[in-house]
């Protein structure tokens, strides 16, 4: 039976959070053979999903060490970078450990890359390796000359669209065979409009026409130049209601 093994450290409430369990849920679901799916909780992020995992039979383990579930939600730059370094300093060893004890076939690598990666730099594994870019990232020097340096280790990265492959390509970071294109899974849908009916029907005046944003409230969203254009809009067609859900 294939293990596959997700890391995904956080200290805030993002989108790559469903994005994860989502992910874990339809391949637990919709893959072919049977799997062994587990969920890696690596500061005590993932703690309040344990009866979701139990209930879709996704794996919870956890990486013993430094822990700071009681803490969270997180936030600050500066804050945060001291976090994530004392998840490289405490967890980095333990995940090898991890690796080499429950040989998984494939970890799938979200958040806090650097800890799982630097590992695969450093060491040999028969474990496959996938890095996955939920949005282009910032590409600092660091993270530039890293990349480079472990991507011919790595297995394969996958992103969320076209687009952040293109920009990918044009980096020179991985080769252009091991980008692939695997869209986030939405498995809630009937959540979701029932979500949009409830706010339509209840909040929002039928003689309108909106202007619909869904996405995170994050700078590099580029939320400015969205306000710009809409104001614009609104000029010319003062019928449109922005909505920002």
């Amino acid at each position: 039976m294939k293990k596959i093994f997700y890391w995904s450290p956080h200290i805030s409430k993002v989108a790559t959070v469903k994005n994860v369990l989502n992910s874990a849920f339809s391949l637990k679901k919709f893959y072919k053979e049977k799997i062994n799916v587990s969920i890696l909780d690596v500061i005590g992020e993932w703690s309040n999903h344990k009866d979701e995992f139990e209930s879709k039979k996704i794996n919870y383990l956890k990486i013993s060490g430094f822990e700071i579930s009681k803490l969270l939600p997180i936030s600050g730059y500066l804050v945060s970078r001291i976090i994530y370094f004392f998840v490289l300093v405490t967890k980095i060893f333990k995940l090898k450990k991890l690796i080499d004890k429950e040989k998984p076939n494939y970890i799938i690598i979200h958040l806090i890359t650097v800890v799982p990666l630097l590992l695969l730099y450093l060491f040999s594994f028969d474990t496959k390796f996938i890095l996955r870019i939920s949005g282009l990232p910032k590409l600092t020097i660091f993270r530039t000359f890293f990349w480079k340096k472990i991507s011919k280790k790595i297995y394969m990265v996958t992103c969320p669209s076209e687009e952040t492959k293109k920009d990918l390509i044009k980096s020179n970071i991985f080769s252009e065979e091991k980008l692939k294109v695997i869209h986030d899974p939405i498995l809630e849908i009937k959540e979701i409009q029932r979500k949009l009916n409830y706010k339509i029907e209840k909040n929002l005046p039928n003689n309108k026409k909106y202007f619909l944003k869904i996405s995170k409230l994050t700078k590099k969203k580029n939320q400015t130049l969205l306000i710009d254009v809409f104001s614009k809009l609104v000029k010319k067609k003062k019928n449109f209601i922005f909505i920002y859900f």
